[in-house]
């Protein structure tokens, strides 16, 4: 890890990833041959080992001839005032993202769950591209930062929301609108009952997509406790609507809920990220006084329109039932 998030902030992409797919090409590889040979489930378990030791290896490979300091007191300090509060945020966010699945199983069972994990898997999958900018964003803006460049990090940080918003907006859109054909040929027609969570679920990723810059930003200029604690408050935020919109009841309080099970499970994840992003801007506008750009609202009118357009030619022209249908509407 030390040798891939050197990579990273190097911004040498390539380096950082090729060993990943490293790992999954040889784990694979032996999978299939484990399973087909019918070896068992210890023998499952060390392709995971072969997958590490593969990227391992790799980068090894890629880390030769780069110079190695000796620590020092200072250098810790350092990293330690800054990996804490990022430790409570990894750990806060792993809460945050099971504590809905696991109380969707508890009140409502297997087949309640089975629907919203699949629905959070899909809409997860948005994340990609806002994870992929924030890998390149971070150590760019830190960069800026230990030169004082803070113009440069105001205008990186309201570009890459302009093109986060470009590209979120209509994929979310699109994933809300063609909810039910998305699920036929994605997953399957016994998932039709999952098909009000697409309609809301996908929000979370727009809504993670444009606090992501600022994210950053914040983290570029290193001010990890502000991270910290947007997190924290939405970890309370996402517990308590998802202990209150979840279940039908709390017997042993005598308490009657909305029960409203994944689709509460959904309402509260996309409130939580709301308040998120609500809390990164104020924080951001306190900081260095970067008021919201209210233009990418345009982004938002053009993806429902776009939504509309596509709902209607699903419905009175071509019907999606294959998955090139599906690809096709994606391009349009």
């Amino acid at each position: 890890l030390i040798m891939k998030t050197t990579f990273r902030a190097k911004k040498q992409s390539a380096k950082e990833q090729l060993p990943m797919f490293a790992e999954t090409f040889i784990r694979v590889i032996a999978t299939v041959y484990v399973v087909w040979a019918g070896l068992g489930a210890v023998a499952l378990a060390w392709t995971y080992v072969a997958g590490e030791i593969a990227l391992l290896v790799t980068v090894l490979f890629f880390f030769r001839g780069y110079p190695v300091g000796k620590p020092s007191w200072e250098m810790f300090k350092r990293y330690a005032a800054f990996a804490v509060p990022i430790a409570i945020v990894v750990a806060s966010t792993r809460i945050m993202t099971n504590i809905d699945k696991v109380l969707i199983q508890l009140f409502w069972g297997a087949a309640e769950g089975g629907d919203y994990f699949s629905i959070y898997r899909l809409s997860r999958f948005l994340n990609q591209t806002t994870l992929a900018m924030g890998i390149l964003l971070f150590p760019t803006i830190s960069a800026m930062h230990a030169h004082n460049d803070m113009d440069g990090i105001k205008k990186i940080s309201y570009a890459a929301e302009r093109y986060l918003s470009m590209v979120m907006f209509p994929l979310a859109f699109g994933m809300i609108f063609l909810a039910e054909p998305a699920i036929h040929i994605l997953l399957s027609n016994k998932f039709f009952t999952a098909v009000p969570i697409l309609q809301i679920l996908p929000l979370f990723a727009l809504l993670d997509a444009l606090e992501k810059p600022y994210q950053m930003k914040l983290l570029g200029m290193n001010l990890p406790h502000f991270t910290r604690n947007r997190v924290l408050i939405m970890v309370a935020i996402n517990v308590f609507l998802n202990l209150l919109l979840i279940p039908r009841d709390i017997q042993m309080l005598g308490l009657n809920l909305p029960g409203l099970g994944a689709m509460g499970a959904a309402v509260a994840t996309v409130i939580a990220y709301a308040v998120g992003l609500a809390y990164t801007r104020w924080v951001v506008w306190r900081v260095s006084r970067m008021t919201v750009n209210w233009r990418i609202g345009l982004h938002g009118i053009a993806a429902m329109v776009t939504g509309f357009m596509l709902y209607y030619l699903n419905e009175l022209v071509y019907p999606l039932v294959r998955w090139y249908g599906l690809l096709l509407y994606s391009l349009l």
